[in-house]
């Protein structure tokens, strides 16, 4: 039986399809390097494998507009979590640990030091404290946030208002320096794609985030605009031609977008645009999701690749 072989699939490029005795079902990932592999489970044809890949493409597509910009904001500069001394990194993680439980009176049980994707810190029941090795890669402050972080849980197991009023006592700000961690860690750790939070207080502010907002929902990683009105511009033009739906229900389905990104004031929930529109949130959320592929197309998205940078400090 083969376990292997790779084809070549139009609008997509070489996929690799790779027989996989974990796999329970057909799994299409597509990594940084933006090769595209699918898991095929020993239940499964590589003819059923390609005909589902032949249905995924747009989503395919989009996966991989979302590397290609991660790895543009990136650079061609080898990210520091690459050439980490693993030994180094340990040592340092788990004396810095070791100061701040001693330094605020915590009290933990056991310390893993990990490489992990998505997560930078555990606590478990028993206070057995995880550390993303890619912590040694923060800068101090924040590495010291992420570790009293979880040494507070040793204390507050969930993230209630207990929770971050002994955050607050620890690091002045918990949720400013939780929100600083986490955006500094999607551009130079985890590259995860991820939402910007936080919505400006004046009109002219949250419009100017409003449409950043849609460009890192297009290009799946925060960004910022380098043209603010040509950015407005290019993207109403945009929604305006998206073949969203029938054509009866094209000026409806544009309201809905417009209403989710808040593009003409404050961004409403589906829940709220279901209620107006008469649509359910489920609805609501295929018509997003078919915006966004549309949106994520080449053909559409280096329109706005040219407008906006990768998200830094204002």
């Amino acid at each position: 039986m083969v376990q292997s072989k790779t084809v070549e699939i139009a609008g997509v490029g070489p996929v690799l399809f790779e027989r996989s005795r974990k796999a329970r079902r057909l799994i299409i990932s597509v990594r940084p390097s933006a090769q595209v592999r699918v898991a095929v489970p020993y239940g499964s044809s590589f003819q059923r494998a390609e005909e589902f890949v032949h249905a995924k493409v747009d989503w395919i597509q989009g996966q991989l507009v979302k590397m290609r910009a991660h790895s543009q904001s990136e650079g061609s500069t080898k990210p520091a979590v690459d050439i980490i001394d693993k030994e180094e990194a340990r040592r340092k993680l788990i004396a810095r640990l070791e100061y701040l439980a001693a330094q605020h009176d915590f009290s933990y049980n056991k310390v893993f030091i990990r490489n992990q994707k998505t997560r930078l810190g555990t606590c478990s029941s028993k206070n057995n404290i995880g550390l993303n090795i890619k912590v040694s890669c923060l800068p101090q402050e924040l590495m010291d946030y992420v570790i009293l972080h979880e040494l507070a849980h040793t204390r507050v197991k969930n993230h209630g208002k207990e929770f971050w009023m002994l955050m607050d006592k620890l690091v002045g700000d918990g949720k400013a320096e939780a929100k600083r961690v986490r955006e500094y860690s999607i551009r130079h750790l985890l590259g995860s794609p991820q939402m910007p939070v936080g919505q400006p207080t004046t009109k002219e502010g949250r419009v100017i985030e409003s449409y950043e907002l849609l460009a890192s929902a297009i290009f799946c990683t925060p960004v910022r605009a380098a043209d603010i009105r040509t950015l407005k511009e290019t993207a109403d033009t945009l929604i305006e031609q998206l073949p969203i739906g029938l054509p009866q229900y094209h000026s409806r389905n544009q309201a809905v977008l417009r209403a989710l990104f808040g593009l003409d004031g404050e961004p409403k929930s589906r829940a709220e645009i279901g209620s107006e529109v008469g649509l359910s949130p489920e609805r609501i959320r295929q018509i997003r999701n078919q915006a966004l592929r549309m949106l994520r197309h080449p053909s559409r998205s280096k329109e706005l690749s040219r407008l906006i940078v990768t998200a830094g400090p204002r």
